[in-house]
């Protein structure tokens, strides 16, 4: 929904007893702004008028009284009275706009839907009049005319010169910085490789340690007789993760593989010592 201001005292009065608007009144010497709904009474010739007075900007507006013959008045039904801001304001600006007179410091903004059958507006023109095309008709409301500019023959050309000129520098930027972004893309490639082996040798030596604990859990005979020490341990849970980690993508490039082959040439190593 999108706000649109009201820029002639003309639209503003138009737009106000249309029969179902909704509008906001703002100082721009204070800031102050009051959103109004106005809103014709079926059984007389006359206008109820209601402030917003909380959060929900659909639902909470109180009555405050009634517009008879284009003059404000509260009634004894009236939640705010004389003396309130929301009602001296409504009051003051009403009284002004009847007088043929915007005031200067006083901005008249409405919320994007007509003030008689409360639609979105989407027509420009109809935008600007806060009103719709055909409750303008009904209500034998004068639409706003938004001016066009004509594009001359040597404006056009000089725009599409320019946009010829944009494009050409534009290309030119692109195959300038082609390399340079080229070799950007490589080095993130290879950092973002670089965090992957490195989070799946975590992962790899989380599974083993793991492993190993639990062959001390489960087997604490082997390591009270001295028949599996910490390396041969790991060896063993290496060797259980072998085919998994070689065949799950996301090991590949990883160092596992050769850390597998240094502990395996180590248990060699030892046989062999111990053969001798």
């Amino acid at each position: 929904m999108t706000e649109t201001k009201l820029n002639d005292v003309k639209s503003v009065l138009a737009f106000m007893f249309a029969g179902n608007a909704i509008f906001t009144l703002r100082s721009l010497r204070t800031g102050a702004r009051f959103t109004y709904k106005i809103q014709k009474n079926d059984r007389a010739d006359n206008f109820f008028a209601r402030v917003l007075a909380g959060p929900d900007n659909t639902r909470d507006y109180v009555y405050i009284g009634m517009i008879i013959n284009g003059a404000f008045k509260t009634t004894a039904k009236s939640k705010m009275h004389r003396g309130s801001l929301p009602v001296d304001a409504l009051s003051w600006a009403l009284g002004q706009f009847q007088k043929d007179v915007l005031p200067e410091l006083v901005e008249v903004w409405h919320v994007g839907r007509c003030g008689r059958c409360g639609r979105m507006l989407t027509v420009p023109e109809s935008v600007a009049s806060g009103i719709g095309p055909d409750c303008a008709a009904q209500m034998g409301v004068d639409r706003i005319t938004l001016t066009t500019v004509r594009e001359t023959p040597e404006a056009k050309e000089e725009r599409l010169a320019m946009e010829s000129h944009r494009e050409k520098t534009f290309r030119e930027v692109c195959a300038d910085m082609k390399p340079m972004l080229s070799e950007k893309l490589n080095q993130l490639a290879h950092s973002v490789n670089t965090r992957v082996a490195k989070t799946v040798d975590h992962e790899l030596a989380r599974l083993v340690a793991e492993a190993v604990e639990e062959y001390k859990r489960t087997q604490p005979e082997n390591y009270q007789d001295g028949m599996l020490d910490e390396e041969e341990a790991r060896a063993v849970a290496t060797n259980k993760f072998r085919k998994e980690m070689e065949q799950d993508d996301r090991y590949q490039g990883s160092k596992f593989g050769e850390y597998e082959r240094e502990q395996e040439e180590a248990v060699y190593e030892r046989e062999a010592e111990r053969n001798l």
